[in-house]
């Protein structure tokens, strides 16, 4: 209980209370954004990834990977944490395949099926309508091998029904990361390389994210600097850490919060 020359300002203590409680209410999940879920790739061969002493630099610069090993299993979710320019879409890159190392080996199992999410949306047309980006040859979507309308599929992340035949180019940039997301929610595959998906997502697209890479049987692979995220979704952390020398790659079981302590005790 306030002091009787401080009942305004508890007052408006109150005040602000309510009003968080009713956005708190306006942001309930509802038919707006439904369960996310990905689609389900061929099934893990024996053989998912592995990566054996693998270097790798551009031209006239130091390493940004260096004798980097790991040998991927099933429902591993790895974080990849560092400053940027570190190396960490590069990494991205050379598990996908654009790249290949200077040093060392990858081997890709013959089930293994690849989807990237580009932080930068290069992937989207600017040219393209809402509904022509997620289902250019028809009406329908197919998350999880469920058939769905393409206009459900889009009201599901939020967009108007007035909007879905609005160019992708008149979007903002939240807009477009949703629309991103959308479509990439409907990949055909069993390892996810996602180069910072989390930016621009507002608090109620990334917790039905945050669940659906959860429940995700395959593997992923996330570059982001969002601590609460990674404490929430990966099992494993690669740091990317100037020390001892360039290049160097911490591989560290547990979330985010785990591997700052150990970077902390080393």
């Amino acid at each position: 209980r306030s002091p009787k020359a401080r009942t305004t300002k508890a007052k408006a203590r109150k005040g602000r209370i309510s009003d968080a409680m009713e956005e708190q209410a306006r942001l309930a999940p509802g038919p707006a954004v439904a369960r996310m879920t990905f689609g389900e790739g061929p099934r893990l061969g024996k053989t998912i990834l592995e990566m054996e002493g693998v270097g790798f630099g551009y031209e006239g610069g130091p390493p940004l990977v260096a004798d980097l090993s790991l040998k991927l299993l099933p429902g591993e979710r790895w974080g990849l944490v560092g400053p940027n320019g570190a190396g960490k879409t590069t990494l991205l890159r050379l598990i996908q395949g654009d790249l290949q190392p200077d040093r060392g080996r990858i081997v890709r199992g013959t089930n293994t099926r690849f989807a990237y999410f580009d932080q930068h949306r290069r992937s989207l047309d600017p040219n393209a309508t809402l509904r022509e980006t997620l289902a250019p040859d028809g009406d329908a979507v197919f998350p999880g091998g469920r058939k769905v309308h393409v206009s459900s599929w889009l009201t599901r992340f939020a967009f108007p029904s007035a909007q879905h035949r609005t160019k992708v180019g008149k979007l903002s940039g939240g807009e477009q990361n949703r629309l991103a997301m959308a479509r990439f929610l409907l990949s055909d595959a069993n390892v996810l390389l996602l180069d910072e998906p989390t930016n621009d997502l507002d608090l109620l697209t990334l917790s039905v994210f945050e669940e659906a890479l959860t429940d995700f049987p395959g593997c992923v692979f996330v570059v982001s600097h969002d601590r609460f995220f990674l404490d929430k979704v990966a099992t494993g952390v690669l740091g990317f850490e100037p020390a001892p020398e360039a290049g160097t790659v911490v591989v560290s079981l547990g979330g985010y919060t785990r591997y700052r302590e150990r970077s902390r005790e080393a």
